[in-house]
């Protein structure tokens, strides 16, 4: 994965590590390399809380549906990669870059 979308982030995580990181709506989770548990914030069901959770193998990619605090359970060494959902905001940014890059590149030296 050298080529990541701009809104990623990469994890990588040790055998046993445990790790709770912040996942907008939206992202999807990749499991570049090895085997863990995505585990994510908890939801009321009736008058319960339940973890919704969740092993990824292999290439295997998981959608978090609400944003919150997941946990990341690598259960031997393991790479995960966060794609955050485009927003507008993203897209205005991106565009925005290509912009002033342009910009810049054709203005007189």
């Amino acid at each position: 994965m050298s080529h990541l979308h701009p809104g990623s982030r990469t994890c990588p995580l040790s055998a046993g590590e445990r790790r709770v990181i912040y996942a907008p709506a939206g992202s999807r989770w990749v499991v570049a390399r090895g085997e863990a548990e995505l585990i994510e914030a908890p939801r009321w069901l009736g008058e319960r809380i339940v973890h919704v959770g969740q092993i990824l193998r292999g290439d295997a990619t998981y959608r978090v549906e609400q944003a919150g605090w997941v946990t990341l359970y690598a259960r031997v060494d393991s790479v995960l990669v966060c794609v955050e959902a485009a927003t507008a905001a993203s897209w205005l940014r991106a565009a925005w870059r290509i912009i002033r890059s342009t910009r810049r590149a054709l203005a007189p030296a």
